[in-house]
């Protein structure tokens, strides 16, 4: 808890510091979401072998800036509070599973990492649509970091490198004021490939 608390803090002074003070922002937008983050798998056996995975919601705090036109790099943290199956427990006859238990642990899981987007569209499509929406593509490389306690109240830690390919959609309401959605594919922490988030986010004024 004290480890969550102060990498936040630290984020957020970071930023708030930032818009505040600075004469030059060090982001030119940032993104409070809401993501999915994936348990680890149960392996379940009925006729063939199949995974299921619980999934938990996930805080996600994202700043990027412009490096030049249309493209944009970026760092992302989020955080989730997850299960770790310690030990599973089934019973198998004749190829089908009657049974099946679970030893969980609650896991604090963070994910942090660096992002490159391309924002461009078709200059017809651009046309049509109406002013403020936009649309992107790009790169995510990261970082999932598992923290929790076994069964045997032993403090247990597992890294995982991430990496995905994103594509998303933001509108702005107002130049500051707008909303996102992104869709992910790549590989990711537990064993999946698949991950979403939705959210808001805030574009600084330029001086």
């Amino acid at each position: 808890m004290k480890r969550r608390n102060s990498v936040l803090f630290t984020v957020l002074f970071l930023l708030l510091s930032n818009y505040l003070f600075g004469q030059e922002k060090l982001f030119s937008s940032v993104k409070l979401g809401v993501g999915t983050a994936a348990c680890r798998p149960v392996e379940i056996y009925e006729f063939s072998k199949k995974e299921y995975h619980d999934v938990k919601p996930a805080i996600r705090l994202e700043g990027d800036c412009e490096l030049f036109d249309n493209f944009k790099t970026g760092v992302y943290w989020s955080y989730a509070k997850i299960f770790h199956n310690d030990k599973e427990w089934y019973f198998v006859y004749n190829d089908r599973q009657y049974e099946i238990g679970y030893a969980r642990s609650v896991s604090d899981s963070f994910y942090y990492g660096l992002k490159f987007t391309y924002h461009s569209l078709p200059d017809e499509l651009e046309l049509r649509l109406p002013l403020g929406f936009d649309a992107y593509y790009g790169l995510c490389l990261g970082v999932a970091t598992e923290l929790w306690e076994n069964v045997e109240s032993k403090k247990m830690a597992i890294s995982f490198f991430e990496y995905s390919i994103c594509i998303g959609v933001s509108y702005m309401f107002t130049y500051a004021i707008g909303i996102y959605g992104e869709y992910s594919f790549g590989s990711f922490y537990n064993k999946t490939h698949h991950r979403g988030q939705i959210g808001i986010m805030y574009q600084f004024q330029s001086k």
